[in-house]
């Protein structure tokens, strides 16, 4: 819709120009899935048959060549619609491998949007712990690796010298790992 309004090229089409479709969007997640997993193989209906399955990165770097050559053809809107979904798909997953997820603002406020139509639970539920300490997931799976590491160490300890050897901070961890009700949440 932008390129219509911007480019005289398209100023005759720009009054009968429509959006409709989520194609764009398809191919935003194509490409994140090509950058993502370039090695992922697709089976396409009739085509893998013949050629059996194709890696996701020539699927989408052949549909990207399509929609740049047919930008002249009728239907330049929704090529460029398409090369805007790659561009923003790229966008995307460029930024998430560097840890900022540029969509969080949307996430959150379609999770705000939801919890007004959920029901309210008819049983209320209290935290032991302070809503300040929960962890997000990454943070969550860090910590236990580290946990999982200082176990290992204090099984190779064991190994090595015997349970004895142990220290009492030591031999606490080991019965808190081993005690369900003595692990945190």
């Amino acid at each position: 819709m932008l390129a219509y309004n911007i480019f005289p090229a398209f100023a005759e089409k720009a009054q009968q120009g429509m959006l409709l479709g989520a194609s764009a969007s398809i191919i935003a997640i194509v490409i994140v899935a090509a950058i993502n997993a370039p090695n992922l193989s697709v089976n396409l209906l009739l085509i893998s048959s013949i050629f059996g399955p194709i890696k996701i990165i020539w699927i989408a770097m052949f549909s990207l060549l399509i929609y740049f050559i047919s930008i002249a053809g009728s239907n330049a809107g929704g090529n460029i619609a398409h090369l805007g979904g790659a561009f923003w798909g790229f966008v995307y997953i460029s930024q998430l491998k560097k840890n900022r997820d540029i969509l969080s603002w949307f996430n959150n406020f379609l999770f705000r949007l939801s919890s007004l139509f959920k029901r309210k639970p008819k049983m209320r539920v209290t935290y032991r712990n302070n809503p300040a300490q929960r962890m997000t997931d990454w943070e969550y799976n860090k910590t236990k690796k580290v946990e999982k590491e200082n176990v290992n160490e204090i099984l190779d300890k064991i190994g090595k010298s015997g349970y004895d050897s142990l220290s009492k901070h030591e031999k606490e961890i080991l019965f808190k790992m081993g005690n369900p009700k003595g692990r945190p949440n």
